[in-house]
């Protein structure tokens, strides 16, 4: 590794470099001549396994092995951090040959300029975020699965038999675009098992749809295929091609379809095999996890109770219809029509027995779900009486139903607690539509000491005249998800610590170094100009005095900067006089530096003084270039002001501080945050003059002349 760049590197650093495992460092020196704006000069020996480069000395080659969808915005980053100068952070997906897969990679590189304020080079770190990149995929993806789960659900118990066949489209063309496969559909077998048509289906976009072909088709024609999901269980073929020789007739039919995959759940109904839901994938080959079948089954359980809904619903009318008609047509034969009116009366009772076994099987799904599930009832009087509950819903709760069914909100809930829980209720009536909302609560309901997080859907349930009678809802304990992200969060946390050490190294290297390294120079040749010139000895002398003090000054800024507390335990005059010492080190600028009275603040005023003039002083070096500087600070009993004057370019300030003032805007805020005022003048040519004035026991102030002159 090329251990010079301007200098020695610190071993230090050297030694983190290489030590590196679980991340990789490194340096770019911005060069425009060279392919992607720069020239490579070290790094971590972990980049070549983090990010696969194979050769991490040719810049060119990082940007390799790229994902296609993600390379063109990694260039279009990469060249506009060179070009302005800002910080680079992308997240892409790189081909990892050793291990043969994508693997995702953060890189987060930061802009370095010289003492003259040019862009020299970019440090960077890299990490390989797969793993937590892939868990929160996985995790978002069956949130999702079981939330559309949920909203089918829904939908089916308030749906009308009439529109059985639109909501079966939707929820195919829903299932499908989810999954991302290329075509959903639904099969029925006739009554003896012989036929099988197709009855629905969804196909994406530019998929040739089959439906008007698949009619009538001989169950044996596809023995193979039929036989397994007649046996109640679940057709999955991962790749057609691979077909075993017993299954060659569904081979040739799946080819002629395109099919690369396919996925089937058997419609399973009092034992009985009705038909099949079942998906193809055409442009790729695809896999489904086990958590995704499981789901799948459930989809085809809320599908085949609703079909069977519709017939029972479709055979009760009938038997109405059919019961009326024959009491008129048979008034005159009493004796038969009360035979015939018995046979109707119970097939009455069969439809209506079909009818409680679809429920029956509602209540299956209602039962086995995942989610803690809830059915309230709506009463007079904003409120709420609890009717069922499903098991899960039961153990997080620790309430037997005995303890909960038939209880309202307030007789089984802390008091706190189900206000919050009633006014949720409330809102999801007035909205008249499902809403999703986040609340703490204790699980078990008597254990407050094991507080959780949850997520809760709840949606209104109408009568035939568009009351709402009933709620339904279903609860997820999200607590470990808000742990993760909270970890995320300290994650987060822990890189923005190291940037801003970064930024502190970065300051000592441009600012104590800087001044250290002139303060050496000055001292070599200090004793041959006391030989040919003591006069200009003694100005050297004194220049040498001032560099070292403003070195001193420099390095306790910078300590204080790493110790916050210490800006609380040191005096104010002392904390300007160090800020002073530094800029005429740093900026090579005479400053006046006065002060009156005895200056003892309370803590947050007076590290809100000591920002306010650091900041000031900054600007001052980098935009005013004046001759002259005066910094004044007067503590009175009654009143305290800062007030910092240049005679240098000044500038025009907008009414509106937009971003080219952003340091302006920084400085208003942390005085108003301590009740103090700030009234900025400045203008082209003429200089700036700031000054901050706090009065005791003023509380917040706000200053109608904010925006300066």
């Amino acid at each position: 590794m090329d251990n010079t760049y301007n200098g020695q590197f610190d071993p230090s650093l050297i030694s983190l470099l290489e030590d590196a495992i679980d991340f990789a460092v490194y340096q770019i020196a911005i060069d425009p001549t060279h392919p992607y704006g720069g020239r490579v000069i070290m790094f971590s020996p972990s980049l070549k396994e983090i990010a696969a480069i194979d050769d991490p000395w040719n810049f060119e080659s990082w940007f390799l092995n790229i994902h296609p969808d993600d390379k063109q915005r990694v260039i279009d980053a990469n060249h506009r951090s060179w070009t302005k100068s800002v910080r680079y952070d992308e997240t892409a997906r790189h081909y990892n040959k050793s291990k043969g897969e994508w693997t995702w990679v953060r890189t987060i590189s930061t802009p370095v300029f010289d003492s003259g304020n040019k862009l020299s080079h970019f440090t960077g770190l890299v990490m390989d975020i797969t793993e937590q990149k892939l868990a929160d995929d996985e995790l978002k993806h069956r949130e999702a699965f079981e939330n559309l789960l949920l909203s089918l659900a829904t939908k089916f118990i308030n749906l009308e038999p009439n529109d059985l066949d639109n909501a079966v489209n939707a929820a195919l063309k829903d299932i499908g675009e989810f999954t991302e496969v290329d075509r959903s559909y639904l099969f029925t077998f006739s009554d003896d098992l012989k036929m099988m048509t197709c009855t629905n289906e969804w196909c994406a976009p530019g998929i040739s749809p089959h439906i008007h072909q698949l009619s009538n088709i001989l169950v044996t024609d596809r023995h193979w295929s039929n036989n397994i999901i007649l046996n109640g269980e679940i057709l999955y073929i991962p790749s057609v091609n691979n077909l075993p020789e017993e299954a060659h007739n569904e081979k040739l039919v799946f080819q002629q379809q395109d099919i690369k995959s396919l996925l089937a759940v058997p419609l399973i109904y009092q034992s009985n095999i009705l038909g099949f839901f079942g998906f193809d994938s055409i442009q790729d080959e695809k896999t489904w996890s086990d958590d995704s079948v499981a789901l799948l089954q459930m989809v085809a359980s809320i599908i085949t109770n609703a079909q069977e809904n519709k017939k029972a619903h479709k055979a009760l009318l009938a038997a109405y219809d059919d019961l009326e008609q024959r009491v008129s047509d048979r008034t005159l034969e009493l004796e038969i029509a009360n035979y015939k009116l018995q046979k109707e009366i119970e097939q009455r009772k069969k439809a209506e027995e079909s009818l409680k076994i679809s429920q029956a099987l509602y209540s299956e799904v209602f039962e086995n779900s995942t989610k803690q599930l809830f059915i309230i009832e709506v009463m007079p009087n904003e409120n709420f009486r609890i009717l069922r509950t499903n098991p899960k819903h039961q153990q997080h709760s620790g309430l037997s139903p005995d303890q909960i069914w038939g209880k309202t909100i307030d007789e089984v809930i802390m008091p706190e607690v189900a206000q919050a829980i009633k006014q949720h209720y409330l809102d999801c009536i007035k909205a008249r539509h499902a809403i999703e909302y986040e609340e703490l609560g204790p699980s078990p309901y008597w254990d407050i000491e094991n507080i959780r997080t949850f997520r809760t859907t709840v949606a209104p349930v109408f009568d035939d005249k568009g009351k709402i009678v009933r709620l339904v809802g279903a609860s997820d304990d999200i607590s470990d998800q808000k742990t993760a992200q909270k970890i995320l969060m300290e994650q987060e946390r822990a890189e923005a610590v190291a940037n801003e050490r970064g930024r502190l190294a970065r300051e000592l290297h441009d600012a104590v170094t800087q001044t250290l390294f002139s303060t050496t120079l000055t001292a070599e040749v200090l004793p041959k100009i006391f030989e040919k010139n003591p006069e200009a000895g003694l100005k050297k002398l004194g220049e040498l005095r001032e560099l070292t003090r403003g070195a001193l000054a420099e390095m306790r800024t910078l300590l204080m900067e790493l110790r916050p507390e210490a800006l609380a335990d040191a005096e104010l005059n002392d904390l300007l006089q160090h800020l002073t010492n530094a800029f005429i080190a740093r900026a090579r600028i005479p400053i006046q530096f006065k002060i009156d009275g005895n200056c003892s603040l309370p803590v947050e005023v007076k590290v809100a003084f000591y920002r306010i003039a650091q900041e000031a002083l900054n600007n001052i070096t980098k935009h005013a270039d004046p001759n002259q500087v005066i910094l004044s600070l007067s503590c009175l009993p009654e009143r305290f002001d800062l007030i910092i004057e240049d005679n240098g370019q000044g500038f025009e300030i907008n009414q509106e501080l937009g971003s080219d003032h952003f340091g302006l805007k920084i400085m208003y805020e942390r005085a108003e945050e301590v009740g103090a005022r700030l009234l900025i003048e400045s203008q082209e040519n003429h200089g700036t003059r700031i000054h901050l004035h706090w009065i005791p026991e003023s509380g917040k102030q706000s200053d109608p002349d904010r925006k300066g002159k």
